[in-house]
């Protein structure tokens, strides 16, 4: 992840497009939107959380630079994270 897609304060975490983020530690993770979409996932048997910020839902190659701004890719990430 660049330092453009997400900023890392102690206990904090801001997600800008293309940012995902997971943790077991406790963490606040925030976002500003507009017409994005941000995406929440709880897993209380692992104990991860996280969150992801995309823009559209197709595009890029999954490999590809910035591909976390599409919403294929974001999720895939996010779910991926633990």
């Amino acid at each position: 992840m660049t330092p453009a897609q997400t900023a890392v304060a102690e206990g904090e975490v801001t997600l800008y497009i293309g940012g995902v983020h997971a943790s077991r530690a406790p963490v606040v993770i925030k976002t500003l939107l507009g017409s994005c979409i941000a995406v929440c996932l709880h897993d209380p048997v692992a104990h991860v959380g996280g969150m992801n910020h995309f823009m559209l839902p197709y595009g890029a190659d999954a490999q590809a630079d910035g591909a976390a701004r599409f919403g294929v890719h974001a999720m895939d990430r996010l779910i991926a994270r633990r």
